[in-house]
């Protein structure tokens, strides 16, 4: 009986401890699943004017320090939009010393996961938080806003295809812009290329040492002038000078200085220093010209310094220098290019300037915002010297405006194809194609698409510029390809949609995003983890998912 009872106590304790051990890790997987959205970037403004929203943002409320979410009529939104960025907003007015700002946070992202548990699985969405600084009591806290800003993708319509091709007219300079007396002011458009600046590395001169070292130095040397103590005269006297190539110091003035004999003191104990580390310039020494603010503090009656940097790195314009980097540059181009490089990521350019490939045949979507992304392709190819390297163009919009129930895997259609024979022709098939079709629903033919463009061209390099936010409806398909191709995604701010990472892999294809060519997917194992732009994959199960 004993036994028994020894038994059936040992157990209670061993499912107690099951049931407390499944408690602690489910409490610390709710946790990890926001770390994200917790851990995000936060802004700090003011106030915040929800009448100022874009046409493409809406908002959902909480309540002031509480954490629930108030029912309105956009929660539907929620679910209907494909949404890139997501908000928390609150204020950091705190009720009492022990609030705790993080645990509110969290029970509001538990309340918006209830209700939209999808938003939480799309690692495509950028999260962000904006703090509000301007509450200084609870009153002016109940005013200010709290809760969630959601900024989504603008649905395809005919107005949006209409402000699209109007903006790749103006930016290829197919329109004519007419002044009151109807003459044409339209500005000439020069291509823009990416072009190498080079500049010297250069390290600045360092006092042996350190700060530190400087420090006891003048402690032990530097003495406070018994007339500017007596008179409380303190400050900092800023002295220029030169560190030559031997680290010996000499030229030196007083730039800002406190009176007569401090400025003298920090003179004579300059002249009395130790040689310094002298400036570095590509590796070799080189002359510097410095300055130091030494501090006379009449409360401690020390003379010291701040900080002595010596490591800096700074950029002097050399054209016979090391340091490279590289800028676009377009003599007299449109106010509406620049406005896209900077509202939109330039990843086509920089990833065709990259890659020396040809003959090519691109594969292009020209549905959704594209537009920013489907003129950068055609700068890139107006040049001269870029079009010998083009064979063929396929342009695709998803279906010719056909109803998404009647889509059919590898029968979508809205596929254009056009040679690189007459520039215009390309870019008037491109109005047409944008023109015939909207997409409809966010799934798109690119597959389809490629194989089109394959059946015809055995031995070209296949390039397809996709949309990082839609998921190819024909993904099955990819085993049909029948060589490798490379895709470029453009939107990729948020991390790679993964599924065009399968495709890549499964063809044994390259990715390429703004900054990476990825070229080595096919040897990727399972479980094995790869770093894209910040980003950390995993090959889990065959498939790639973002892990961080």
């Amino acid at each position: 009986m004993k036994n028994k009872c020894h038994i059936r106590s040992s157990l209670i304790r061993i499912s107690f401890t099951i049931l407390l051990y499944n408690f602690w890790n489910n409490a610390n997987a709710q946790e990890d699943a926001f770390d994200k959205q917790l851990n995000a970037e936060i802004l700090k403004v003011d106030s915040i004017g929800l009448s100022q929203l874009k046409s493409n943002q809406f908002y959902i409320e909480s309540p002031f320090a509480k954490g629930f979410i108030k029912s309105n009529p956009t929660l539907d939104t929620v679910i209907n939009q494909v949404i890139y960025r997501i908000d928390l907003v609150y204020t950091t007015y705190k009720l009492s010393p022990a609030f705790n700002q993080k645990e509110l946070n969290r029970e509001r992202l538990q309340a918006l996961q209830k209700y939209a548990p999808h938003l939480f699985k799309d690692n495509l969405i950028t999260w962000g938080q904006i703090a509000i600084t301007g509450a200084q009591n609870v009153a002016q806290g109940q005013q200010m806003f709290h809760g969630f800003i959601f900024t989504y993708r603008v649905a395809d319509t005919k107005t949006t295809r209409s402000e699209e091709l109007l903006y790749i007219k103006k930016i290829m300079g197919d329109t004519v812009i007419s002044d009151k007396k109807g003459k044409d002011v339209r500005r000439k458009i020069k291509i823009p290329v990416y072009k190498k600046r080079y500049y010297d590395k250069v390290t600045m001169p360092q006092y042996s040492g350190g700060t530190e070292a400087l420090n006891t130095f003048l402690k032990e040397q530097a003495k406070y002038p018994p007339d500017s103590y007596r008179n409380k005269k303190q400050g900092t006297v800023v002295l220029s000078f030169n560190v030559n190539t031997q680290g010996q110091i000499n030229t030196i003035k007083i730039i800002n200085g406190i009176d007569v004999a401090c400025n003298s003191q920090a003179i004579t104990v300059m002249e009395q220093m130790p040689k310094w580390l002298p400036a570095k310039k590509n590796g070799r020494a080189t002359n510097m010209q410095m300055q130091l603010p030494i501090i006379f503090d009449y409360n401690s009656k020390i003379i010291f310094v701040d900080s002595v940097k010596g490591d800096s790195l700074i950029k002097n314009y050399n054209p016979k220098g090391k340091f490279e980097e590289t800028y676009i540059d377009s003599v007299e181009a449109t106010d509406e290019y620049f406005k896209m490089l900077s509202e939109q990521d330039s990843s086509v350019l920089k990833v065709l300037i990259r890659n020396a490939w040809q003959p090519l045949v691109f594969v292009c979507d020209v549905t959704g915002s594209m537009a920013p992304y489907t003129s950068q392709m055609l700068l890139w190819f107006k040049q001269p010297a870029m079009r010998k390297r083009v064979a063929y163009f396929y342009f695709f919009n998803d279906g010719n405006n056909i109803a998404d129930s009647k889509k059919r895997i590898g029968l979508t259609g809205g596929v254009y194809p056009v040679s690189n024979v007459d520039f215009s022709q390309v870019t008037q098939t491109i109005y047409e194609a944008m023109t015939n079709g909207d997409g409809g629903d966010i799934p798109e033919n690119n597959i389809e698409a490629v194989l089109t463009a394959c059946q015809k061209f055995s031995d070209s390099e296949i390039v397809m510029i996709a949309d990082n936010f839609a998921t190819p409806r024909d993904i099955e398909l990819t085993n049909k390809l029948c060589r490798p191709i490379h895709i470029v995604l453009c939107g990729t701010y948020g991390g790679i949609n993964t599924n065009y990472m399968d495709i890549a892999r499964s063809n044994k294809g390259t990715l390429h995003t703004i900054d990476s060519d990825i070229i080595n997917l096919s040897q990727i194992t399972e479980g094995q983890e790869l770093i894209i732009d910040g980003h950390i994959y995993q090959l889990k199960n065959n498939k790639f998912e973002m892990i961080k």
